[in-house]
């Protein structure tokens, strides 16, 4: 993917407390993101790719260190199939809907 065409998929950018701005590509993705940040936990956005079996990759949303899991947003129980190979092959991923996420950073207000 080009850098150009890369861009348009992140819509909204997050200012994190140490200064480093993360580009995200929900509202429920930048909820999530500050929720992360009021915990205090170490996170990182999209950190690496997960290697599947069959030989496809799959990108989760977030990686925390101290939960040792990543955690993966979604709108739309759909495209799926990834997250649940990736579960089924031992990943420690959890999946959240956009309301889950969005609610983990309202209980904080």
């Amino acid at each position: 993917m080009n850098g150009e065409r890369a861009k348009k998929w992140f819509r909204y950018s997050y200012l994190r407390k140490n200064g480093a701005v993360v580009n995200v590509k929900s509202r429920a993705e930048l909820a999530y993101a500050e929720y992360l940040d009021v915990l205090g936990v170490t996170w990182s956005y999209e950190p690496t790719w997960l290697c599947l079996s069959d030989g496809s990759r799959y990108l989760p949303d977030f990686h925390v260190v101290e939960w040792k899991n990543y955690i993966e947003i979604k709108g739309w129980p759909w495209k799926v199939d990834k997250y649940q190979k990736a579960v089924a092959e031992g990943f420690p991923v959890k999946m959240l809907s956009y309301n889950e996420a969005i609610q983990c950073r309202k209980s904080q207000l």
